[in-house]
């Protein structure tokens, strides 16, 4: 109605226009009401009550369900209801129906997030205490499903390492005996594997509900997974070993803004054609939102330090960041995430087992004999080199628990850049020390370091980890743990220690 009075008039010849609104007496009253008074403004915590109530059960400021009420109460959304009781569903203003109404109201969400298991209810059903999935929903600004979503992707993820390590298992003991330097990183098909698992888990959070698929967009995207690696699903393991897509889904997900969004992170990172420019908006959207779901999930994973294969798991979240921030695929040569980087010299360089980080440590006489070109050279030179230097080891016992910690320290010795570089001179790096056998995540540190100027520079780091644990798993000759020093900012970077200990 407001809409057709707002065209009466012609535009640049009347000052002013007449609307007739032509209604039946009996409804005269509510239209005179509705287009001369407004409306009055009520609340909006009904739809975000369980993320609201979650956010102050995971900081303490509510332990029960009367202290739920007794918050709620105070609220904007209480004096709505007492006011306009039929719009939030109360019976009446009265005092005592809308008491109960915020009870039963306390109670649906409670329920909600304990079958989330974002909080735990006492068997009296009366007092209520936050999870690490609860305290991970406040602390990220995520919805109270998506957690346990994140849960359920981390573990497929970590059993899907575990499954494709005992297959690849002499591949990669034939890797690590051919290792240089120090580097680390893991085979093509099993970081391609995971990456890919992580980006569909995270693509399935309920944050990308409200994705946009527009009209006849499901035929778009039907194309466009066309052109993509992975497609709408996550990928399998060929017969020769190669990873190959998964064509066996139903083509009603293509309409899911779910699969949109997995779709738009394969399209940013292989540098894809869009089909509309409406599409680079979602990405910009996704991208957005991306750093903070994979710090949420990160962070959820490393709760289950104590389940096999933690530690791979967790440094595979720094090669999906590697992935992002690079626009390189997982498991492609470190080479191809610079942009400039002709894909033949990639290939020479390969068969000469030349690294990057090898590249890095070339003098400039040598370098010219590799004939990389200006602007590539310009790059490398910007990225500064790091190691782990003075590594020790020592262990205490507490005579009252009689538990023994462990402390592992080292500099990370951060070398000169040959050239600075406007856009990246801060680079995230993090450290994580892991069990040599069942690889079990002992403990992890994330550190930022600034590269500014074309000095170096270190740091000394600390890292406290369950000592009889890493005993148990440390294998022969007195034990072991592993070290590894991870990149966010560039692949090919990473290195692995392998610390005695004792």
């Amino acid at each position: 109605v407001l809409q057709m009075m707002g065209r009466a008039g012609r535009p640049q010849f009347d000052t002013k226009g007449v609307a007739c609104v032509f209604v039946e007496e009996g409804k005269k009253n509510f239209y005179k009401k509705f287009l001369y008074d407004p409306f009055p403004v009520e609340s909006c915590l009904g739809l975000r009550m369980a993320n609201n109530l979650n956010a102050e059960i995971a900081i303490g400021t509510v332990a029960s369900v009367e202290d739920c009420i007794g918050y709620l109460d105070w609220t904007f959304y209480a004096r709505r209801a007492r006011m306009n009781p039929s719009f939030y569903g109360a019976k009446s203003g009265d005092d005592q129906d809308i008491a109960d109404f915020l009870l039963q109201t306390v109670l649906t969400c409670l329920k909600e997030l304990n079958e989330d298991r974002c909080v735990t209810l006492a068997d009296d059903g009366i007092y209520v205490a936050p999870t690490h999935l609860g305290i991970a929903t406040a602390k990220f600004y995520l919805n109270h499903k998506t957690p346990r979503r994140m849960e359920k992707g981390s573990n497929d993820t970590r059993k899907l390492i575990k499954q494709m390590g005992d297959r690849f298992a002499s591949a990669i003991r034939n890797k690590q005996a051919d290792a240089k330097s120090n580097s680390f990183s893991f085979l093509p098909q099993i970081e391609e594997m995971a990456v890919a698992f992580i980006f569909h888990a995270l693509s399935s959070t309920s944050e990308f509900s409200e994705l946009p698929v527009r009209h006849n967009e499901e035929h778009q995207n039907a194309d466009l997974s066309k052109s993509l690696p992975w497609g709408p699903m996550t990928p399998l393991v060929g017969s020769k070993d190669t990873v190959i897509k998964n064509d066996n889904y139903d083509e009603d997900i293509m309409a899911e803004p779910y699969t949109k969004c997995y779709l738009l992170i394969q399209a940013f990172i292989v540098k894809a054609d869009l089909p509309i420019s409406d599409y680079i908006n979602d990405t910009r959207g996704v991208l957005d939102q991306l750093p903070r779901l994979l710090a949420a999930m990160e962070s959820i994973a490393t709760n289950e330090m104590t389940t096999e294969g933690s530690f791979d798991l967790f440094c595979m979240f720094s090669v999906a960041r590697q992935t992002i921030n690079g626009r390189i695929m997982p498991g492609d040569d470190p080479l191809h995430q610079f942009p400039s980087m002709n894909r033949d010299t990639v290939k020479t360089m390969k068969k000469r087992g030349t690294t990057l980080r090898h590249i890095l440590t070339m003098e400039d006489k040598e370098l010219s004999s590799i004939r990389l070109s200006r602007r590539v050279l310009s790059e490398m030179k910007a990225i500064p080199l790091f190691t782990a230097e003075n590594i020790t080891i020592n262990f205490k016992t507490d005579k009252t628990s009689e538990r023994s910690e462990g402390t592992i320290k080292f500099d990370l010795i951060l070398a000169p850049i040959r050239k600075n570089n406007r856009k990246l001179s801060d680079f995230s790096y993090v450290a994580a020390i892991g069990t040599l056998q069942h690889h079990f995540l002992l403990s992890q540190k994330s550190i930022m370091m600034s590269a500014r100027g074309q000095k170096g520079g270190s740091r000394a780091i600390e890292l406290t980890f369950d000592w009889n644990l890493a005993n148990s798993c440390g294998g022969e000759n007195s034990g072991h743990i592993i070290l590894r020093l991870l990149s966010t900012n560039i692949k090919g970077m990473d290195v692995e220690y392998s610390v005695p200990l004792r």
